[in-house]
């Protein structure tokens, strides 16, 4: 029995645990994929579910002292004890694992002797690099949050490299990272994390009659850090508007306001869940992205796996994802950003749409999760 954990929000390390399970089941061999009490699950689960959680003791109101040793333990490098606690509650019901397959560094733990294999998510893996994303989170603004990030940075820096001189095996989710840290003798190799792809793609033609259909996804669409607002300047100051552009996720009547106004082309849809947001992927030509931080793009992956081609900012690991099969444009600049836009109408779209799909079906399908969770792990199938 494999075990993959732990599935407790809705970001895409969740994704990557939903995934890797249903991987694994489509091998064909046993997996049980431990979830909080209380997530909402992406969809219905193919797969054997543990619902599991720390015990955790309310008591009484806590002293300013102890807040405070609170706070200051997000600096701490130890584990979680959540495998040790799952692991012997495992075994209490009869099972022991064959390996752990692990969303988080602070979730591997010592003291079990089962294979623990750890995914390996921030680039690059400097303590400077990991303090530098605080900007990104925080806006640099002091305040509670402010401390907390620091505080956390600082934090998982510690846990991730002690898990990955710990760990079994370490699963790194781009060549970049996993090249950084076989340089510091860590036993790593690449694991793209995959998703489901479709067997066949059924091409909808394109012509210069049709306009292109574009689409843009994210849980908050006004986070700073995924710039879905800069993009939209972006768009709203190009003189070419042949197009219709999708937004899904939740924002706010101002910001709504704001899109709608001189006419600009859009449509929101609230949020949709998994199933749903597939379905409107298929519907759409060309998927844009805009984030300036993320460990990977789970949501570029499964468009890609539907037939968008991308456009994206020329970073890693968003340039190890679309590869060739999409458009990349420096982070900063709206003016490449608005080209990769205009060039749709010089392009191939329907070649360029079928190329996304065939990169997602070679390097992150879940056969091919699968098959390279297993040789990381050094796992026979």
């Amino acid at each position: 029995m494999y075990v993959v954990a732990y599935l407790y929000n809705n970001n895409g390390m969740a994704s990557w645990c939903w995934e890797a399970a249903h991987a694994i089941a489509e091998a064909n061999l046993p997996v049980l994929l431990v979830c909080s009490p209380e997530v909402k699950l992406p969809g219905t689960p193919k797969v054997d579910i543990l619902r599991f959680d720390l015990t955790v003791s309310k008591g009484h109101k806590k002293s300013f002292l102890k807040l405070i040793q609170n706070e200051l333990g997000r600096l701490s490098n130890q584990s979680s004890g959540f495998v040790g606690s799952l692991h012997t509650y495992l075994q209490s019901q009869g099972i022991t694992p064959t390996a752990y397959f692990l969303n988080q560094s602070n979730l591997q733990d010592p003291s079990v002797t089962i294979p623990q294999h750890v995914v390996a998510w921030a680039y690059p893996t400097s303590l400077f690099a990991y303090i530098s994303k605080i900007g990104h989170l925080t806006g640099w603004k002091l305040s509670k949050n402010f401390v907390r990030t620091c505080l956390d940075s600082i934090g998982w820096w510690r846990k991730d490299w002690r898990a990955y001189r710990s760990a079994t095996s370490v699963l790194a989710v781009s060549q970049q990272l996993n090249k950084e840290l076989k340089s510091y003798g860590v036993r790593t190799r690449v694991v793209y994390p995959g998703t489901y792809v479709p067997e066949t793609f059924s091409d909808r033609p394109f012509n210069c009659d049709h306009k292109p259909k574009l689409l843009i996804a994210a849980v908050g669409l006004e986070e700073p850090r995924k710039r879905i607002r800069w993009m939209l300047e972006a768009l709203k100051a190009n003189p070419l508007k042949q197009y219709s552009l999708t937004l899904v996720g939740s924002a706010s009547d101002e910001f709504k306001q704001w899109v709608y106004s001189d006419g600009f082309p859009a449509i929101f849809t609230g949020f949709l869940s998994r199933e749903q947001l597939e379905q409107m992927m298929m519907e759409h030509d060309v998927f844009l992205f805009g984030s300036s931080l993320d460990d990977w793009g789970y949501v570029l992956v499964e468009a890609m796996g539907q037939g968008l081609s991308i456009i994206a900012p020329n970073l890693n690991p968003f340039n190890e994802i679309v590869g060739d099969s999409g458009s990349l444009y420096s982070l900063k600049s709206q003016e490449e950003f608005c080209k990769s836009v205009n060039n749709l109408y010089s392009i191939d779209l329907s070649a360029k749409k079928i190329a996304a799909w065939k990169r997602a079906k070679i390097l992150f399908s879940r056969q091919v999760f699968a098959k390279h969770l297993f040789s990381a792990s050094e796992i026979s199938e």
